[in-house]
């Protein structure tokens, strides 16, 4: 593998949001289910904090498999569910197009939004 190669890989942003794929949710889809008001407010925030969180779960094991300066968010240790969901939820309640998204393409973006990872010594400026 070429150094240019290798350092364009660790200098890259976030990869664009994936498509929805159909059969599962897409980022619209969540931000509704997750602010319905027809449905009761604890099976609501169960659904909505489960997905998330599987999603979320999903993104960090895929995250442990990168070299540290190749990861796009670094979500704090003890961070709990509840904080993550909140801030996922926040993000995905303001007001933006999320037609055509994937639910967890949106939470990516999210994480790499609110959870930055700290600079590398490697990095330059």
């Amino acid at each position: 593998m070429s150094l240019v190669f290798v350092l364009a890989l660790a200098v890259a942003p976030a990869p664009p949001p994936g498509p929805a794929m159909s059969g599962f949710l897409d980022a619209q889809q969540l931000r509704n289910l997750c602010l319905a008001d027809q449905i009761d407010p604890s099976t609501r925030r169960a659904l909505c904090l489960g997905y998330i969180a599987g999603a979320v779960d999903q993104l960090l094991v895929r995250a442990a498999s990168r070299p540290t300066t190749r990861r796009e968010f670094c979500v704090p240790r003890g961070a709990t569910v509840e904080e993550v969901g909140t801030v996922i939820l926040h993000r995905l309640s303001r007001p933006q197009d999320l037609t055509g998204i994937s639910a967890a393409s949106a939470i990516r973006s999210a994480l790499h939004a609110e959870y930055p990872c700290p600079p590398s010594r490697f990095d330059r400026p």
